[in-house]
Formats: C-alpha cells, sequence, structure tokens
C-alpha cells in the first residue's frame, strides 16, 4: 500500500483571533493582534492582556488564556480578551524595533549599535492609541488590564510602570532587561 502525496500546508489561526495594521512610531507599520472569548462579556467587559511582542507570544498567551478558561472552575482562570502588538520585519529588523520602542533612553554603548530610546513614543501608542481602539471594537474592561513583556519588552513593561502606573492594572515583566539601565548609568 502507498501513501498518497501529502498535500500543501495551508495557515491556520483560530476563528476568535484578528489582526489589523496601525502605522506605529516613526512611520513603521505594525500589527495588532487579539483574541476575544466566545459568549458575552461579563458585566463590565473581559479582562485585557496585552503582550507585547505580538509574533513571539500572542498564539501561546491567546491559547492558554482560552484553553485555562475553559474551565474556570477547575483552573480559577476566568475568560480574558488578549491582544498583542507585533513589529514587522518588513519596517526594519525586528531586534532594531524592539530596542528602539522598549528602551527610554538612548544607550551609550557604541558596539551595540542599535537604535533605542522610543520607548515615550512606543507608550503613547500603546496609551492614545491601542487601547482605545481595542476598547471600541470589542466589550473590554481597561481597569483590568494587564501588561506583559520579556526580556527588552520586561525592561519597558517596569519603565512604564514607573512612569504612568495606572496606564495598566496589573504588570508582568518577564526577565526584564535590566542590564540596558546599568550601561546609562555607567
Amino acid at each position: 500500500m502507498t501513501e498518497a502525496a501529502p498535500s500543501a500546508w495551508t495557515p491556520w489561526t483560530a476563528a476568535e483571533w484578528r489582526t489589523r495594521s496601525l502605522v506605529g512610531p516613526d512611520g513603521r507599520t505594525m500589527d495588532l493582534m487579539q483574541a476575544l472569548p466566545q459568549g458575552d462579556a461579563p458585566p463590565g467587559g473581559w479582562p485585557l492582556l496585552f503582550a507585547l511582542d505580538g509574533d513571539r507570544f500572542f498564539a501561546a498567551l491567546a491559547g492558554a488564556a482560552a484553553a485555562l478558561s475553559h474551565r474556570t472552575d477547575k483552573t480559577g482562570v476566568a475568560p480574558m480578551a488578549v491582544a498583542a502588538l507585533a513589529h514587522r520585519p518588513t519596517a526594519g529588523a525586528p531586534e532594531d524595533q524592539r530596542a528602539r520602542d522598549f528602551t527610554r533612553s538612548a544607550c551609550p554603548d557604541p558596539g551595540l549599535l542599535r537604535p533605542s530610546g522610543g520607548g515615550d513614543a512606543f507608550q503613547r501608542l500603546i496609551a492614545d492609541r491601542v487601547l482605545p481602539m481595542l476598547a471600541q471594537g470589542a466589550p473590554l474592561n481597561l481597569a483590568r488590564a494587564t501588561l506583559f513583556g520579556h526580556s527588552l519588552g520586561g525592561l519597558f513593561v517596569l519603565e512604564t510602570l514607573r512612569a504612568d502606573p495606572t496606564l495598566f492594572a496589573r504588570w508582568v515583566a518577564v526577565s526584564p532587561s535590566l542590564w540596558w539601565l546599568s550601561l546609562i548609568h555607567i
């Protein structure tokens, strides 16, 4: 018995996931991703988990939120909306975009050779455009929003917490790049 030739792979995404483009700092195009729970929103709207580095973390966080909230009585995890911003490779090297958007101070290390210091503009993008856009398109409770970031994204979380502690209700900084701050203060 012979096997049939394999068919071509096709892209897959969950039905509740959607993406839209937006113009970010310096005119670069970014992707805004969103996953909403199925069913009716609770009174006041869905809590929001907002992640940086959407290309790296959106699928994992949205998938985990959906799986864990499927049995809230067992997991203790209530349904939530998940959103993320992703840098596009066509807008420049992703690591350069991350360094620019996730840091508030220019890096004085000439050996690093990465653009930096755009964190204030990136925070304004999130506060003034992204969060209102998300809330316009879905019943969200922004008073129950969480900001998630890893590495330089984690540094951005901590610096944003310091700059505007009311922007999010909860803050998750995973392995923040605190070394960046030591370069600035040398």
